[in-house]
């Protein structure tokens, strides 16, 4: 039994070194391509792509937050150049990740609650229901009464834009979270 664990082991770490490989090969083309498209948008597009994968690296660096930072902005002044709202909703919100990520919890918050305003005045409520739930998922504590309740308002957003797999999954959120305190209760209990 325990050499069959073992080997287990064994086939699953080379996997996952050959998955963080193929990432940064495909990060690599991206940023290559960047420099050859003629389209704005697709541009704007790959470098917030980029700018999500040098944030979400596995124990990502220093640098690699820098580096995100700086796709990020130059994907939103692309964005807001092109005038395109949803997209520069997007980048408001990785514009909070990079706070929360560089140890900035309180303008991580700060930022995703104005990405929210902006993507409520202009009425996007795909992107609106993305920032709540990035701002539940925030939440580390499953008792805070927020939590639920930005769960709740990303469903409801999602079911609006028939979002349907979306939807679907804030609930799941919503039924671990509400298990989670009822464990919790009953252990303190």
């Amino acid at each position: 039994m325990v050499y069959r664990i073992l080997l287990i082991l064994a086939l699953l770490f080379p996997l996952k070194s050959v998955c963080q490989q193929t990432d940064d090969e495909q990060l690599r083309v991206l940023l290559k391509n960047l420099k050859y498209s003629q389209n704005k948008e697709e541009k704007a597009n790959k470098l917030l792509k980029a700018a999500q994968h040098y944030l979400n690296r596995e124990n990502a660096s220093p640098r690699d937050i820098d580096s995100a930072a700086l796709l990020n902005r130059q994907s939103m002044q692309i964005n807001k150049a092109l005038d395109l709202k949803n997209k520069v909703a997007l980048n408001m919100l990785l514009e909070g990740d990079i706070a929360i990520k560089n140890n900035d919890a309180v303008k991580g918050k700060e930022l995703k609650v104005k990405a929210l305003n902006y993507s409520g005045k202009h009425q996007l409520y795909n992107e609106q229901a993305d920032i709540y739930a990035s701002l539940a998922n925030d939440i580390e504590d499953n008792e805070d009464p927020h939590k639920a309740e930005y769960f709740l308002k990303a469903s409801g957003l999602y079911k609006r834009t028939n979002n349907p797999s979306r939807e679907a999954q804030m609930y799941s959120e919503l039924s671990i979270l509400f298990n989670n305190i009822d464990k919790t209760s009953t252990s303190i209990k």
